[in-house]
């Protein structure tokens, strides 16, 4: 079973000004978890601040949370519209919007 990003208390856990470190979420995969700290192992150091800023980030927002709401029209169109640009060749490499994220 996958990570929530809710805390064993049933509660969202966040916070990046504070540094500290969320409660760890219910039943986490263990597989997800090694291939996350592979990946993190892996990482520029460059790179570790934006990447801490997005896992926060997604942490705060309650990443991992099944929205069963429909999309409004607006959100629909926003999001075939970045499909449009995907096809056509315009999305831009992950590392470049990390360290875009990493800038704010």
């Amino acid at each position: 079973m996958a990570a929530t990003g809710k805390t064993a208390r049933g509660g969202k856990q966040g916070g990046t000004t504070g540094g500290a470190i969320p409660a760890k979420p219910v039943k986490p995969d263990p597989a997800i978890r090694q291939m996350l700290h592979v990946l993190i192992d892996r990482l520029h150091p460059d790179d570790e601040p934006a990447v801490r800023r997005v896992l926060e980030r997604m942490v705060e927002a309650g990443a991992g949370e099944f929205d069963d709401e429909p999309l409004t029209p607006e959100e629909q169109a926003a999001s075939e519209g970045g499909w449009q640009e995907y096809r056509r060749g315009e999305a831009r490499p992950l590392d470049e919007v990390l360290r875009d994220i990493a800038r704010k």
